[in-house]
């Protein structure tokens, strides 16, 4: 087997341990790879309640609709589509993440029968300090952005407005 088919298999066993000792029944999930149209390897597993997927950092979204005319009985939750800020790594080059890419990946997730998205921004989970900082994480910080510009971004305000819409149209009882 593989290095990558070893980690999978070790993270399900740690998913069906989490799942038999949590007396509360919490909702579980993984943290997907990045395979496009998305990664298949937990979703047959019971303790697996609903897929957070990993678009990953580019133009290439996943609309939740193909992932719900695949598996139509776990909820979607696009879960790192886009940081804000973040260098995007798809094949039509390195691009800025804006408050722009963000909004719309947030937007197509819910329209299309997602049942969340999550926002975040670089600067901030890969604890860039200083501008000009060695980091770890240069793949994905290529523009240099430090937590203290990240703080404020844009697309975290305007994620405000998007919840207060959907809460607003009674989001959880459209069809």
């Amino acid at each position: 087997a593989s290095k990558r088919d070893f980690y999978i298999d070790q993270w399900k066993i740690i998913g069906e341990f989490i799942h038999h000792i949590d007396g509360y029944h919490h909702p579980l999930t993984a943290h997907y790879t990045n395979e496009r149209p998305f990664a298949t390897y937990y979703q047959e597993e019971e303790w697996m309640d609903f897929t957070l997927n990993q678009a990953g950092h580019g133009d290439y979204i996943i609309k939740a609709s193909d992932y719900l005319n695949y598996k139509k009985d776990k909820p979607f939750v696009e879960g790192e589509a886009f940081y804000e800020y973040c260098s995007t790594l798809e094949e039509n080059g390195t691009r800025l993440c804006d408050e722009d890419m963000v909004r719309r990946v947030a937007y197509i997730t819910i329209q299309s029968g997602g049942c969340g998205y999550t926002y975040g921004a670089q600067g901030i989970w890969d604890c860039v300090w200083e501008k000009g900082m060695e980091n770890k994480m240069s793949l994905f910080n290529r523009f240099d952005i430090p937590w203290y510009i990240a703080i404020d971004g844009n697309a975290g305000k305007q994620m405000a407005y998007f919840k207060q819409f959907y809460l607003d149209q009674h989001f959880e009882e459209l069809y």
